[in-house]
């Protein structure tokens, strides 16, 4: 015969009780922004700078010669490092 097995049912299994503590975790959590949403922000920063260092390098290209446009934006974009 097999032999049944019993399960424990001591333990809820959902809804789990959430104490004081992880409340306020999730409190402060929220209040942070995750690296998720910080990622996502540089991306989009780092994206309108290229877009106007492009419209204003050509913008310069049209008034100066192309060696001064490329050393001004390799030195705009060093300074921005």
């Amino acid at each position: 015969m097999k032999e049944i097995q019993k399960r424990d049912f001591t333990r809820p299994i959902w809804p789990r009780i959430r104490r004081a503590e992880e409340d306020q975790d999730e409190t402060l959590n929220l209040m942070m922004p995750s690296s998720t949403l910080r990622g996502i922000i540089l991306i989009m920063i780092s994206m309108m700078i290229a877009a106007f260092a492009g419209a204003i390098m050509k913008l310069l290209g049209e008034q100066l010669p192309a060696y001064l446009v490329a050393w001004f934006r390799f030195l705009g974009m060093s300074l921005l490092m």
